[in-house]
């Protein structure tokens, strides 16, 4: 029963504010809005004004934050990503440094020699005794 009243209330509200702004349009006529929107006019748009400056501002802060956001990931990211390259080559030096050392010193020869050397032993083992 409540939400009827107030629906009617508020229909009858709207009709009213309808009915005065043709009487004001069509006939300049002076009715009881044109005090009202005296005073509410500057309001409203004072309102709206503060409201749309405060957004943008709010907006503004949000993206200048989200650049600077941006910006720290990429930089995270790329010291990450160095660090890893960083890593890889240091070991992969340390792996070729001592790789030279051991066939400077003849410690070890590679599977490729070895095959190649096994294949001419044999060969030359086959080749002899014929």
């Amino acid at each position: 029963m409540l939400s009827t009243a107030v629906f009617a209330i508020s229909l009858l509200g709207l009709l009213a504010l309808f009915g005065f702004k043709m009487l004001e349009l069509n006939w300049n006529t002076k009715t009881p809005l044109t005090p009202l929107r005296r005073v509410a006019d500057p309001i409203l748009t004072h309102g709206w004004v503060y409201c749309r400056d405060r957004l943008r501002k709010a907006v503004s802060a949000g993206f200048h934050a989200s650049v600077i956001w941006v910006s720290t990931t990429v930089r995270k990211i790329e010291v990450a990503f160095y660090a890893t390259v960083h890593g890889i080559t240091a070991r992969l030096n340390r792996y070729l440094r001592t790789r030279r050392l051991h066939i400077r010193h003849g410690n070890e020869v590679s599977a490729h020699l070895k095959t190649v050397l096994e294949k001419t032993e044999k060969d030359s083992k086959e080749s002899g005794s014929h």
